[in-house]
């Protein structure tokens, strides 16, 4: 996996997580308590509402459709009105399949507008157009477009085969429909269909999906939706499963380093929560310093919480021997952005 796409990942975790989690994530009393809008405020809103509605309504003379689509999603202001919804959906039913750009945009203004509408009759529209589209488009690249737009939605019945049609069709790759999958892990309630879907991810062992798996994890209530057994599978994908550096150990990179050490926190949590021991235990039988791999040390210690545990969990001669290994790693690199990483992990080896 390159390191751009490792790099993006963050980014794409973390709007999953707002987009899906949010509905479901403990708030405090006082979040759940909404203020008053102030007159300003709701005349800001009025004012970026009309403009969006404009805008989708007439676009630009000479602009093309799907530019106009792109700013008015950008505004995150278009009401989700029936109106809306409506006129969506039709455009979508009849726009010419060599328009693609277009349709694409108007696949992910639907479902901008799923997530925005307290109307069920019309996010019932919306899901069952996307899902037709996902799963019988003449065009690859809308047939994409829905598929994820639709995954992203939460989970539905159909929703597994809808990303299984689409991958067989060549819609998605396998990156995409693992990962997707991955993504609706935590809001299947029923055992049964968590069982089934669990057991895709763990049958595709999927890099790329395991990556996503681990961030999810992350999140602090993710884990407490999925049922025991459920629960203890996903641990056992995380913890059999580090990310491998590929590369040269000359050629350590920044991202290897965000990924393991992503990994090892969460190692650690989840193992921690089955065996009951203090993380810190859980960390120091992942150090292995009598066969160390440097890059390894190097990402445990560049940040809290990993760099913590090892200083508690790891007693005095063993840490000398991680000292030791960055010490080497540092003097035989001639990379030195490595030699500084080592370097800087060796102070903070220090109790």
């Amino acid at each position: 996996m390159s390191s751009r796409k490792l790099l993006s990942v963050t980014a794409g975790v973390l709007l999953s997580l707002q987009l899906l989690l949010a509905p479901t994530a403990e708030v405090s009393a006082q979040a759940r308590t909404p203020r008053p809008e102030t007159a300003e405020a709701a005349k800001l809103k009025t004012e970026h509402e009309d403009k969006a509605q404009k805008l989708f309504d007439h676009g630009e003379p000479g602009r093309p459709r799907f530019s106009v689509l792109e700013e008015v999603r950008a505004t995150k202001a278009l009401p989700a009105t029936s109106a809306n919804v409506a006129a969506v959906l039709g455009r979508l039913r009849n726009v010419p399949i060599m328009e693609h750009s277009e349709s694409v945009q108007l696949v992910r203004l639907a479902g901008d507008l799923h997530r925005e509408s307290k109307n069920e009759k019309d996010k019932a529209e919306i899901r069952s157009l996307l899902s037709a589209t996902a799963t019988s488009s003449a065009n690859p690249l809308l047939g994409k477009a829905a598929a994820l737009t639709y995954s992203r939605l939460g989970y539905f019945k159909d929703s597994i085969s809808v990303l299984s049609t689409a991958r067989r069709k060549g819609f998605i790759p396998d990156d995409d429909y693992y990962g997707d999958l991955v993504h609706l892990l935590p809001f299947v309630k029923n055992a049964n269909e968590q069982q089934q879907l669990r057991q895709l991810v763990a049958d595709g062992n999927n890099a790329f999906s395991r990556l996503i798996l681990v961030s999810l994890m992350q999140a602090s209530n993710t884990f407490d939706q999925l049922t025991p057994v459920a629960a203890r599978q996903v641990a056992d994908i995380v913890t059999k499963n580090p990310p491998l550096f590929t590369n040269p150990p000359d050629t350590l990179s920044l991202t290897e380093v965000m990924s393991y050490n992503d990994w090892a926190i969460t190692h650690v949590r989840l193992t921690a929560k089955f065996t009951k021991e203090p993380e810190a235990v859980v960390m120091a039988r992942l150090v292995q310093v009598d066969k160390p791999d440097p890059r390894s040390l190097v990402a445990l210690m560049r940040w809290e919480p990993t760099a913590g545990m090892v200083r508690e969990g790891l007693d005095a001669g063993s840490l000398a021997k991680m000292d030791k290994a960055l010490e080497n790693y540092a003097a035989g690199s001639k990379n030195d952005w490595i030699k500084q990483a080592a370097t800087d992990a060796r102070g903070k080896l220090k109790k």
